[in-house]
């Protein structure tokens, strides 16, 4: 079939020069969809040099108050968590508990069940004793005496003993296993009430074959520092072969280090009042690589044996460090937290004396941090203002990744769009993972999944999608990370128009086509 012609035999083809200008403007219009972008995810946030900041998990529903305003030293056996809201001065009697304030244990005699602060707790093979006090009770809730007493967990059963002698205001704050005993230290306070305790000012060692059946060292030579200007309390720890008691002092007396085991007196602290709290590294002693690391109040205190030295930290976002806790041993590396103003930072440190690694940081507002790792956790129970929590921090080291997406910047409803990426760590793919990909029409309010692809062996990934709605969506591209690569994710804008519907409109209404 011929062409029509006008009447000068000429096919018109524009009605004018401007009509030519709007018309290639819409071409360039509609051209946009071929244009890509490409986007490259943030990293997740460092903080250290390859640390991961993990978010924290909360397995307790806490306590506040009178309920429990402190929280002992978490205790972990076969995979379990044990731990005790601390209120020795209120009633009812407080259980030990295990994940999410499940109850499991109470102190009960005779007389029925007591109120019990037990601070600390060492683990030696499939046990663990925990060492403290409980507030002895009458059938009216009235309070008898204050004895200390010891709680051992074995063959996932719990039993009690309530020391002899200990009659008040007594209790066993230092526990140790040494030579196939165990060893506590005990600490007294003011005389309460009428009664007057046996041993009124505290410092004395008690051992036990069996946890439960207590002795107390009464020799001279065990007496004498508790008769100086020592005494108190003691705490214990153990270092090559020895077994070494940190005999606290008052608010004029300094802290004195003795080696027990052969009754020398080795060395004090510097200054008046410094605790020096021997960190409790369970089923290895309290050796790491030479020393017994020291909770001081303020700075990390380091014991050889046979010298006491000190680690200052600097300070964090400009506030000064004012307590180091040591927490575990984690792939031989010391897990301590300090506190910086009212916020605590979880750090790593691979060598005494060392420069530390940020793990955590900000991570809770508090007075105070006790904690224990097992696995790849670190169990934390944590003292804040007005309530005490357990929390668990996942400590394996994590590796940052990145992903990036390659797209079209626009598209149209009904056409394909390809979306290209890419997921690398340290600049290398990662393979035969699963990436997320979808969309949001209302500024990531909610989402809808475009699909789920896995990356090739050298994590890239390709899909294509449909745009159904005009607008602007946002894609998004996630990695949930596993564990031992962080999770990445990015995102883009994507216009989706109906602009070649609109295009053929023009064409139709400024060409003249001639079949």
């Amino acid at each position: 079939m011929r062409k029509k012609e006008n009447k000068n035999g000429q096919i018109p083809i524009l009605l004018d020069f401007k009509k030519l200008l709007f018309t290639l403007i819409i071409i360039m219009l509609v051209s946009l969809p071929i244009l890509t972008i490409n986007v490259k995810a943030n990293k997740e946030p460092d903080w250290s040099s390859n640390w991961e900041k993990n978010d924290i998990e909360r397995l307790s529903k806490g306590a506040q108050w009178y309920e429990g305003h402190e929280i002992n030293r978490p205790a972990v056996l076969n995979g379990e968590v044990y731990y005790l809201y601390q209120r020795p001065t209120s009633r009812p009697a407080n259980p030990f508990l295990r994940y999410n304030d499940t109850p499991v244990f109470t102190f009960t005699n005779e007389d029925g069940s007591h109120p019990q602060t037990f601070w600390m707790h060492y683990k030696h093979g499939d046990e663990i004793l925990w060492v403290g006090q409980i507030l002895q009770l009458n059938s009216s809730g009235d309070i008898l005496y204050l004895p200390a007493a010891t709680v051992l967990l074995k063959d996932n059963s719990f039993y009690e003993a309530i020391i002899p002698d200990t009659v008040n205001c007594n209790e066993l704050i230092g526990v140790s296993y040494y030579n196939g005993k165990w060893y506590a230290g005990e600490r007294s306070g003011d005389t309460f009430n009428y009664y007057t305790p046996t041993y009124p000012r505290g410092g004395g060692l008690w051992e036990s074959t069996d946890g439960l059946n207590w002795v107390r060292d009464t020799r001279p030579i065990k007496e004498d520092p508790i008769k100086s200007k020592y005494g108190r309390e003691l705490l214990l720890a153990t270092l090559n072969g020895h077994l070494y008691g940190f005999y606290q002092g008052s608010s004029n007396t300094k802290t004195l280090i003795r080696r027990l085991n052969t009754d020398e007196n080795i060395c004090e602290s510097p200054s008046l009042n410094q605790g020096l709290v021997p960190f409790q590294i369970h089923q290895e002693g309290f050796d790491w690589k030479g020393y017994i690391p020291l909770r001081t109040g303020e700075d990390l205190g380091w014991f050889d044996g046979d010298t006491l030295k000190f680690q200052h930290f600097e300070p964090i976002d400009g506030r000064e460090v004012q307590d180091a806790i040591p927490i575990g041993i984690y792939e031989n590396n010391l897990v301590i937290t300090v506190r910086s103003g009212n916020e605590y930072t979880v750090l790593s440190l691979s060598e005494p004396f060392g420069k530390p690694v940020k793990i955590a940081d900000n991570w809770m507002e508090g007075w105070g941090v006790r904690g224990t790792i097992d696995g790849d956790y670190a169990y934390l129970g944590v003292r804040c203002s007005g309530y005490s929590a357990l929390d668990r921090l996942f400590l394996k080291e994590i590796l940052p990744t990145e992903i990036s997406v390659s797209s079209l910047s626009s598209a149209s409803v009904g056409s394909e769009v390809g979306i290209n990426g890419r997921l690398i760590c340290n600049e290398k793919g990662v393979s035969e993972v699963n990436v997320l990909l979808r969309y949001s029409l209302d500024n990531g309010e909610t989402w809808n999944d475009i699909t789920e692809v896995k990356t090739t062996t050298d994590g890239h990934f390709s899909v294509f999608w449909i745009p159904s709605t005009t607008g602007n969506s946002i894609i998004n591209a996630v990695w949930a990370g596993n564990e031992t690569l962080s999770k990445s994710n990015t995102t883009y804008k994507l216009y989706v128009t109906s602009l070649p519907e609109t295009f053929a409109r023009i064409v139709k209404k400024y060409y003249i086509i001639y079949y």
